[in-house]
């Protein structure tokens, strides 16, 4: 069985690499939606070697419900 997931971050805090970390091998798929008004560029260096990640920058809010969707 294959499962994907969906992480939607808004200002996410530091402990969010660990947070990801610790469900990441549980996942074939795993995509990554920032809502933040500003870029990450730290997320991005550390998940960009990860094939398996699909990271999309929104930079603005536009709420968890329509990232769902």
């Amino acid at each position: 069985m294959k499962l994907a997931g969906v992480t939607i971050l808004y200002y996410p805090d530091e402990d969010i690499f660990k947070r990801i970390d610790s469900y990441r091998p549980y996942l074939n798929r795993l995509i990554i939606i920032d809502n933040s008004d500003v870029p990450n560029p730290e997320m991005y260096l550390k998940f960009q070697k990860d094939k398996n990640i699909l990271i999309i920058q929104n930079l603005k809010n536009e709420g968890i419900a329509n990232r769902l969707n």
